[in-house]
């Protein structure tokens, strides 16, 4: 399951047990039948959900969730680069909860600053913009800044 919203709901196949644990991989959990999540970190998750009968058996089942688009709840900032890792051409899409002034910036993986991708008004909304192409290939860190709030997201550019 490759996750490209900010949040997952995890529905089990069967809603008629005694309890439900969902142990959702990256240290929550819920008790809910059908909880909804937010992943606020990119990364691969395996979500385990333990069952309970009304005969006290147990039974489990695991899913993977890769997590590769996340969403900055308090900064209202969701980002998401697809396809990533990429090859020639890669599209950043940008959702704002808020509009206002921001700037986007692109970095390489040690920090050092390589390029300003927009700076002025950005709506709210979902916007996207293109990444420029003739990046060498590597690891860059792409950085949203609007209104003092901020969120950056990965993309890994692979020899064409």
């Amino acid at each position: 399951t490759y996750l490209t919203i900010d949040k997952v709901q995890f529905t089990p196949t069967n809603t008629t047990q005694t309890s439900y644990f969902w142990d959702l991989g990256d240290g929550n959990t819920s008790t809910k039948i059908s909880p909804l999540y937010v992943y606020t970190t990119l990364g691969v998750y395996k979500a385990k959900l333990i069952v309970t009968t009304i005969n006290g058996c147990k039974d489990s089942s695991s899913i993977t969730i890769y997590a590769n688009s996340i969403a900055d709840v308090k900064s209202g900032i969701k980002m998401e680069v697809y396809p990533n890792p990429f090859g020639n051409d890669a599209t950043l899409l940008i959702g704002l909860d808020r509009g206002g002034m921001g700037s986007i910036d692109l970095y390489d993986q040690v920090g050092k600053h390589i390029s300003n991708l927009h700076t002025g008004n950005m709506n709210a909304g979902q916007s996207s913009l293109t990444l420029p192409a003739n990046l060498p290939a590597g690891v860059y860190h792409i950085r949203v800044n609007i209104n003092g709030h901020v969120n950056s997201i990965r993309a890994v550019k692979l020899n064409n």
